[in-house]
């Protein structure tokens, strides 16, 4: 599959990337994340998205989603992809070495 050429760390990113995105073309009460986001609920026990339990969502967090969006950025995410091809790969190649000794 090509798409696991790509190191950990980028794949991980993008989907990331992809819970956090706002998306338009969705049905109303799933168009942001913290409408697609669930916690269970201490007196009812049932989920309630998190969007439930506040008016928007607090400023800090608003601030990380803007941080992690700038990943989105194709130099930032060229850069990204050269900095960790070779440590994903060193990584890997240790955690499979571990368990087959294992």
């Amino acid at each position: 599959m090509p798409q696991y050429a790509e190191p950990l760390s980028i794949r991980m990113t993008r989907t990331l990337l992809d819970v956090i995105r706002d998306c338009p073309e969705y049905a109303v009460g799933s168009r942001h994340s913290d409408d697609r986001v669930f916690h269970p609920d201490g007196t009812t026990g049932s989920d309630r998205s998190v969007s439930t339990l506040w008016k928007a969502p607090p400023a800090f967090i608003e601030h990380i989603f803007a941080s992690i969006c700038v990943l989105e950025n194709s130099t930032i995410e060229r850069a990204l992809r050269r900095f960790f091809r070779g440590a994903i790969g060193l990584n890997l190649l240790s955690v499979l070495s571990s368990e087959a000794a294992a």
